[in-house]
């Protein structure tokens, strides 16, 4: 290998005498033009960025603010506060519920709403 580059024979890399590349012949000079520029984004990666803006607005728009973040606690309805978030009785926590699950959906005890085989109430329109 000389000057520690490997030669690559017959596909005129290297520069070798070897190689497809003769020494007679030189190399075209780089075209010059404008300079490259990456392109901007797609017109689908475009498309998703508005309508993610439109969503967060509309959620701004609904409630007077932003939209929290999954990591800020969402505020307990006063009709919840203080009750079990498994069983929906006072006087304990989730964690030391020994109750079986109550249903918000159908009221039956049991099972949670999203294993709850009554359907969904309808939504009302205005």
């Amino acid at each position: 290998v000389p000057h520690g580059r490997p030669v690559v024979s017959g596909l005129g890399l290297s520069g070798s005498p070897g190689s497809a590349r003769s020494s007679s012949v030189e190399a075209a000079p780089a075209v010059q033009g404008p300079e490259w520029r990456r392109p901007g984004p797609s017109r689908k990666a475009m498309w998703r960025r508005r309508r993610a803006l439109r969503r967060q607005q509309a959620a701004g728009a609904m409630d007077g603010r932003a939209s929290p973040s999954s990591s800020e606690r969402r505020l307990i309805p006063p009709d919840l506060y203080g009750l079990c978030f498994r069983c929906f009785q006072d006087g304990h926590r989730r964690q030391d519920c020994s109750n079986d699950p109550l249903c918000i959906r159908c009221g039956e005890a049991g099972h949670v709403s999203a294993q709850c085989t009554q359907p969904r109430s309808p939504i009302w329109e205005s």
